[in-house]
């Protein structure tokens, strides 16, 4: 079995820092590489996440993800940081509608979503396009988000949250 591409800590950081959150395509995309870095969020849950499935709990934001393998949904609770970036990412899309998808194709401009689906390719095209730019040389797949690394970085970060 070949080895999975891995994200160092330094690699993560890197990633995150390079993202620039002064856009709404921005928040969306470091919002989305928090969410598959953290709770394992696989870019199909990615893409079909809809408002309805971000649940706040008192001061807890909690995704439900599809169910694996036949098993039922499950609720899983957004890290400290990943949360912080996509409760920015939310206030700034303006979002009402529970069925809504939350993670949406960019505009013309950078500060438009449309109302079509982002989809897989997109996702991973996003996620590579921002990894070369942040100097991270591995072509990244979902594996690289399992492994520790963006894991770990998350956990223990100390990010100042900016909307």
């Amino acid at each position: 079995m070949p080895d999975l591409p891995m994200l160092s800590a330094q690699e993560a950081h890197a990633l995150v820092a390079s993202i620039d959150t002064g856009t709404l395509t921005g928040l969306r995309d470091r919002a989305i590489v928090g969410l598959m870095g953290s709770i394992e969020c696989s870019p199909a849950a990615v893409v079909n996440l809809v408002l309805g499935d971000v649940l706040q709990q008192d001061e807890l934001l909690q995704v439900r993800l599809p169910g694996l393998d036949g098993q039922r949904q499950r609720n899983v609770p957004c890290l400290p940081v990943p949360q912080a970036w996509l409760q920015a990412y939310l206030d700034r899309a303006g979002l009402s509608e529970p069925d809504a998808l939350v993670f949406r194709r960019g505009g013309m401009r950078a500060d438009v979503l449309s109302r079509r689906l982002l989809s897989q390719r997109e996702i991973f095209s996003m996620v590579n396009d921002r990894a070369e730019a942040a100097g991270v040389r591995a072509r990244l797949t979902w594996g690289a988000f399992r492994t520790a690394g963006l894991s770990i970085y998350l956990i223990n970060a100390t990010w100042t949250v900016q909307p």
